[in-house]
């Protein structure tokens, strides 16, 4: 799975939701799920989470859905769920 579109998608969206952008990671498994996983406090004070990305939900879902749901895992994180 290559994740240079999928870093383009997500730094454009945190920059249209003015919340910092997660990283990204992802999981080698082929079941499809995306998750969120905690904030971190990085050395200059920003709280950043991570959006992982098993290698199996781009392969099943479509641009505009992987889009969708790059914008809403990062909310979890973001609203400390």
């Amino acid at each position: 799975m290559e994740l240079v579109p999928l870093r383009s998608r997500r730094e454009r969206l945190a920059l249209l939701s003015g919340i910092p952008a997660p990283r990204l990671g992802r999981s080698e498994t082929s079941v499809p799920h995306a998750f969120s996983i905690g904030y971190r406090l990085t050395a200059g004070g920003v709280q950043r989470s991570v959006v992982a990305v098993t290698r199996g939900l781009p392969e099943l879902l479509d641009p505009a859905a992987l889009k969708r749901m790059l914008a809403h895992e990062p909310v979890h994180r973001y609203l400390k769920e």
